[in-house]
């Protein structure tokens, strides 16, 4: 069976999404470029040519990482701005709850690194 090539994009998310993934498993220091290619199913050349040094992957991953809370972040409180402040924080609560259970990868990365 012939392989379906990737496109740049899928190939940068393919290890971006493997990043994320090892990240969460392994500190930065134990984690390798090697891991992460093999994770995502990609030459360990490719991810050195999107990104030059573990550094330039790992910042990727924290870009990911604020870009998501950000997201999470602005829509929650645009759902309890207008709320009484005690039931919009416990509403938040819930929410940031839910949030860590959807991607707890987030939250893994912040504790280990």
């Amino acid at each position: 069976m012939k392989k379906r090539k990737r496109d740049s994009k899928q190939s940068q998310a393919a290890i971006l999404d493997a990043a994320c993934r090892i990240f969460a498993e392994q500190s930065y220091t134990s984690a390798s470029i090697r891991t992460i290619a093999r994770e995502g199913g990609v030459p360990h050349a490719l991810i050195r040519y999107y990104y030059p040094t573990k550094a330039d992957l790992f910042e990727a991953v924290a870009e990911k990482i604020c870009s998501a809370l950000f997201q999470f972040s602005e829509n929650a409180f645009q759902e309890v701005s207008r709320m009484e402040r005690t039931e919009g924080f416990s509403l938040f609560i819930h929410r940031l709850i839910a949030f860590s259970k959807e991607k707890p990868w987030i939250f893994r990365i912040f504790l280990l690194n």
